[in-house]
C-alpha cells in the first residue's frame, strides 16, 4: 500500500518493523506511511487490534490471513455497551465512521507500528527536516 521510498525511509530511521506475533488483542496500533512519493505528508491512522478473521466472501482472491483492526471509536463504544444491561446500552448511539480495516498478513511489517515504533517514526520527521534544512531544500 505504501511506497517502496517510504519502507527504505522507515528503516533508514532505525523503526523495527512489526511482527505479526507480537500484535496483542485490545492494544492501540498506528498504521503509518506516505501514500506517494509526491506526497510527503504521512498518512496516520489510530487502530485497535481485534484478531484474525476469515475472509469475508469465497471469491476473496488471497489465501492470507488477514487482521482485523478496529477505529477506536468502535472498539470503545463495543466495550462499553458490552458490559451494559440492553437498556442501558440504548442509550448510546454508534459512532459513526469506518468500523475497522483489514490488513494482509504480508503487510504488518510495513504498515503498522506500536507506540514505540510510532515515536521513533514522528522523530524521523524532524531528522528528515533538518536533512533538508542543509541540503538548502
Amino acid at each position: 500500500m505504501y511506497t517502496e521510498t517510504e519502507n527504505r525511509w522507515q528503516l533508514m530511521c532505525g523503526i523495527e518493523h512489526m511482527k505479526a506475533s507480537e500484535l496483542q488483542v485490545g492494544h492501540l496500533y498506528f498504521d503509518c506511511g506516505r501514500l506517494t512519493d509526491a506526497a510527503p505528508a504521512p498518512s496516520i491512522e489510530v487502530w485497535v487490534y481485534d484478531g484474525v478473521t476469515e475472509p469475508a466472501s469465497a471469491s476473496d482472491s488471497t489465501d492470507e490471513t488477514l487482521h482485523r483492526f478496529l477505529s477506536p471509536e468502535w472498539y470503545f463504544h463495543n466495550t462499553l455497551v458490552s458490559a451494559l444491561t440492553p437498556e442501558q446500552a440504548a442509550e448510546y448511539s454508534k459512532p459513526e465512521g469506518p468500523t475497522h480495516t483489514l490488513v494482509r498478513h504480508s503487510e504488518i511489517e510495513t504498515r503498522i507500528f506500536s507506540l514505540e515504533q510510532f515515536e521513533a517514526y514522528v522523530d524521523g520527521f524532524e531528522a528528515e527536516a533538518q536533512v533538508s534544512a542543509m541540503r538548502g531544500a
